[in-house]
């Protein structure tokens, strides 16, 4: 998650969330509009109060959390009301599509884009992420962690643990 990756690396989310290319930040914004909808809290972005969708579909005059302008820029689009009818579309295709399955590379990436944007931001992170790897998929790279499991670590050798653990009802 963009969250965990500021915490974890310092990284400020807004200038990082900004992908090598209009696809990768359209997907992006996609994916993350669709979160409350692939958890089943609400059926359409909309009514979530909070989401991107709303920011971009009814912008606010003060307080806004996007940067319309460039936003509009980096997308390609010449105005407010492109983006909003081409990003309404968007949204209306991924749920006509079904598209509710969560991705790695937006969940777990602390970049996504091009390769020479990855290795981009890997030189300007250094040390932050020297155990991070860049990994292809898909046609784009990402920057990000391997994710071992902890029961590679902790197999049957706690097994006898839980029988000595174990107290039935009554029995203290």
């Amino acid at each position: 998650m963009l969250f965990r990756a500021k915490q974890k690396y310092g990284l400020e989310v807004l200038n990082y969330i900004v992908t090598s290319n209009h696809t990768h930040l359209a997907s992006c914004l996609i994916y993350i509009d669709m979160n409350m909808v692939r958890t089943g809290v609400v059926s359409h972005p909309s009514e979530w109060r909070w989401s991107g969708y709303n920011e971009i579909q009814n912008p606010k005059k003060r307080y806004t959390i996007f940067n319309y302008s460039r936003l509009m820029e980096l997308l390609g689009f010449e105005s407010l009301d492109v983006l909003k009818e081409v990003h309404g579309q968007w949204i209306e295709d991924s749920l006509k599509k079904g598209k509710l399955a969560r991705e790695k590379r937006w969940s777990r990436s602390i970049a996504v884009g091009s390769r020479e944007y990855i290795e981009n931001i890997q030189t300007k992170l250094g040390v932050k992420v020297i155990h991070c790897k860049i990994h292809e998929t898909q046609g784009s790279f990402e920057l990000r962690e391997d994710q071992i499991p902890y029961t590679v670590a902790f197999g049957t050798e706690n097994e006898k643990l839980r029988r000595i653990n174990t107290y039935e009802l009554g029995s203290f």
